[in-house]
């Protein structure tokens, strides 16, 4: 299956996203609209309660979680063991590829919100 499945852990999701990359694409839900990942990585560490409670949230928080989105550090998703995968390109569905950056600005994501 090419959905991501968030309680993978950060490797596990990053090397799928390499994978198919290309064709057909390792992709996500949000809001109902399906979005394929291009381009993503570890960036290092996992989220640390003490910057999950900067951003108001639980380690317990449900996977897929919208960690940050902001235009400079990019957009980054809770996995498996409290670890993060950094979003860098991708593509919403009939659409062309494109930056986190321009998908935040674009789209309005917020952190707080959740992936499928």
């Amino acid at each position: 299956d090419l959905k991501i499945n968030w309680d993978s852990s950060a490797a596990e999701i990053v090397n799928k996203i390499r994978a198919f990359s290309s064709r057909p694409g390792a992709y996500y839900l949000w809001k109902g609209l399906r979005i394929k990942i291009l381009k993503a990585s570890v960036p290092g560490g996992t989220v640390s309660n003490a910057y999950l409670d900067k951003l108001k949230f639980d380690e317990n928080e449900k996977n897929g979680l919208v960690v940050e989105a902001d235009k400079k550090t990019g957009i980054l998703i809770k996995c498996n063991k409290n670890e993060m995968v950094k979003i860098e390109k991708l593509q919403p569905q009939g659409r062309k590829v494109i930056s986190s950056a321009d998908f935040i600005n674009g789209y309005r994501l917020e952190a707080g919100e959740n992936f499928e």
